[in-house]
């Protein structure tokens, strides 16, 4: 079974859990404890955890354990130029506290999954860290969305008319 098919369980659970969809909060969505890294580690280890993985988002997490940064996966690609050699050299000398974001759009386990999406829409970024007092507790994605709106469709689609 995949990542893929084990968010669709949860998804069916929370679903199951919930009276209302319009009720569904991100706790129950959300993928919990999500790999974080320190601002330390080296480009290459972020590279290896992106391909490795297949993550698309990495949260970078201090010694206190809050939250201090994003790193996409486009914040590596932004590394790689035509020339192959430079790219390696500049990927190889960066640490994740130089490519992360730091203007964080956080969420609460208690926020409704409606106005994540709206916060996701709003600000056009494609992952809302999920935390509870600033130490990252879960992280929710485009792709948890789009499984989402899957499980959903499904739902209606066998719901009785």
């Amino acid at each position: 079974m995949g990542a893929h098919d084990d968010k669709r369980v949860q998804l069916q659970e929370a679903f199951d859990a919930c009276g209302e969809l319009s009720e569904l909060v991100v706790g129950l969505i959300m993928t919990p404890n999500p790999i974080c890294v320190s601002p330390h580690a080296t480009g290459w280890e972020l590279v290896s955890l992106f391909r490795d993985r297949g993550f698309r988002h990495l949260l970078v997490r201090g010694d206190d354990n809050r939250l201090l940064g994003v790193i996409s996966d486009r914040d590596i690609i932004r590394c790689f130029g035509l020339d192959d050699d430079t790219a390696a050299t500049q990927v190889s000398s960066l640490a994740a506290e130089q490519l992360m974001s730091t203007d964080l759009l956080t969420i609460e386990p208690s926020t409704r999954v409606q106005r994540a999406l709206q916060v996701m829409l709003e600000f056009g970024v494609n992952c809302l860290p999920v935390c509870h007092q600033d130490v990252p507790v879960g992280i929710i994605t485009s792709t948890d969305i789009y499984l989402l709106a899957e499980q959903m469709l499904i739902a209606h689609r066998t719901q009785p008319v």
